[in-house]
């Protein structure tokens, strides 16, 4: 399947696990303060038990078979389908130690549950031959839900710039955003891109923690490009807090890029840097 189809899916997939969600909670949609980790045990009670824990093995929930488990990077949880036979209704574990991680984690699970529930959205599970394939597809889904949810069209269309998504851009939704991380803005904003677009955040040490692709995919523990080298070089040598480059500005390494832009990302929660390569 190519890229442009499995985007295409993605985007339909995500709508529909969104309409999902409203018709079971619309509050968790529609009132910023119930998209806490906080709020969620008790408003979604009636579907699936929520539950924080101190690690993930300490429940013994990850050598269940049907246990989906993601630990690393910036997801720390687990969920477990509804097991009928045991009197068992659907189970999300989040990882209380990761408090960066657990507005993102809570609901990249709760996309596996309303997958795994939904009729509409379970159908476009098996659309894949492929078990790999769809196994993929199912976590692309909750990624692109969970970031949907925690930054919504309107707040990402009210930060952006009229020409086009830059650096800049990111800094300011983050500010805006109420339970995302960096990581989850970069994701987000990939997605207005134009096609090989990126965007990637350092951290303050200079480390790549993400690089979000336009395809919907997203690197981790990856070395920088060469153009993200020089656009990172360019901003520490510059006075300012933000850079927009064309192809001559960076000579050699901006070749195959448009444009590119480098901000600052300062807060009480930290220092990065947001790249933009479209």
């Amino acid at each position: 399947m190519t890229v442009s189809k499995v985007r295409s899916l993605a985007d339909a997939q995500v709508k529909a696990m969104v309409e999902a969600g409203r018709r079971l909670h619309p509050e968790t949609f529609d009132d910023v303060s119930e998209r806490s980790y906080r709020a969620l045990p008790k408003r979604w009670a009636d579907q699936v038990r929520i539950e924080l824990v101190q690690g993930l093995g300490a429940s013994g929930n990850l050598a269940v078979e049907s246990a989906i488990v993601e630990q690393g990077h910036d997801l720390s949880g687990l969920f477990l389908p509804a097991d009928r036979s045991m009197d068992r209704m659907p189970l999300i574990e989040i990882d209380a130690r990761s408090f960066f991680r657990m507005h993102f984690t809570a609901f990249h699970e709760l996309g596996h549950f309303l997958q795994r529930t939904d009729m509409d959205c379970y159908a476009r599970l098996f659309s894949f031959d492929n078990k790999a394939e769809a196994k993929r597809f199912e976590e692309l889904a909750c990624n692109r839900f969970a970031a949907e949810v925690l930054l919504p069209d309107d707040l990402v269309r009210s930060n952006l710039t009229p020409d086009g998504v830059v650096a800049s851009d990111a800094c300011r939704l983050f500010l805006d955003a109420h339970f995302a991380s960096r990581q989850a803005v970069a994701r987000r904003l990939a997605e207005y891109l134009p096609k090989d677009g990126i965007v990637s955040f350092f951290d303050m040490r200079g480390h790549l923690t993400v690089r979000a692709l336009a395809s919907g995919r997203s690197e981790y523990g990856v070395d920088p490009s060469a153009v993200e080298m020089r656009a990172l070089a360019m901003l520490r040598q510059s006075d300012k807090d933000e850079l927009v480059m064309n192809a001559e500005t960076l000579g050699s390494e901006g070749a195959a890029v448009g444009r590119i832009s480098a901000a600052k990302s300062r807060s009480g929660k930290g220092y990065g840097v947001f790249v933009v390569v479209s």
